[in-house]
């Protein structure tokens, strides 16, 4: 009985939250929401006017799935995108502008210890939306709510169903596309600006350093 429960338990698991936004790159306005509850359900997106969609790990049993996003509306066709166990945000449109992605939908991962953590090239999926790094292993698990912005939450602060019970799983303040991008502008500015210095310093031969010690001493 009791495995019979845990098995009804399991399969009634929402998981991952998918939000879509009006911009690329997760930014400007959420639009809607989507909890998939199981690997049968099929969710297509808003075409007109959704461009991007943000997906949050929001529940213990999220590294048994994959999230697949599909070119065609019912969950047909090929797979445009893929991310299991960790968040990330996918342009619905490539470069040259052709809708990519129009539907998403679960499934199940045979062997989860072996393919944890892992997403298609068009998911931004790096450290801007997975903080890992910050928890040190233990309960903990950091959930962003902006960019490089995350809130700490315990693990075992979950619900029956396994969805971790925090408002951090629906918070995200994604801001505009042209704040982003200047932001970034800035930090590439400041790399190179660090990269030049560190070369620069690389290139000295001793007698810099020895002319610097000199006047240092006063000698």
């Amino acid at each position: 009985m009791r495995s019979l429960s845990w098995f009804l338990l399991f399969t009634a698991t929402n998981a991952y939250r998918v939000t879509e936004y009006s911009e690329e790159r997760c930014t400007h306005k959420g639009l809607s929401f989507h909890h998939l509850a199981d690997t049968k359900s099929c969710h297509g997106l808003d075409v007109p006017v959704t461009s991007s969609i943000l997906v949050k790990i929001d529940n213990f049993h999220d590294d048994q799935y994959q999230l697949n996003v599909y070119e065609n509306d019912d969950c047909t066709g090929d797979i445009v995108g893929a991310i299991s166990d960790l968040n990330g945000c996918m342009d619905l449109y490539s470069p040259d502008n052709n809708r990519m992605g129009r539907s998403v939908a679960l499934t199940a991962i045979p062997d989860p210890g072996k393919e944890r953590h892992s997403a298609s090239e068009n998911f931004e999926a790096g450290r801007t939306f997975n903080g890992n790094y910050l928890t040190g292993g233990g309960d903990l698990i950091a959930i962003p709510i902006a960019r490089d912005n995350f809130r700490l939450v315990r693990a075992s602060d979950r619900l029956d169903d396994g969805t971790y019970d925090n408002d951090a799983i629906e918070t995200f303040y994604a801001g505009s596309l042209g704040e982003l991008l200047s932001r970034e502008d800035t930090d590439r500015l400041t790399a190179l600006k660090s990269q030049a210095w560190d070369e620069w310093l690389l290139n000295q031969n001793d007698s810099f350093f020895n002319e610097r010690l000199f006047f240092q001493s006063g000698l």
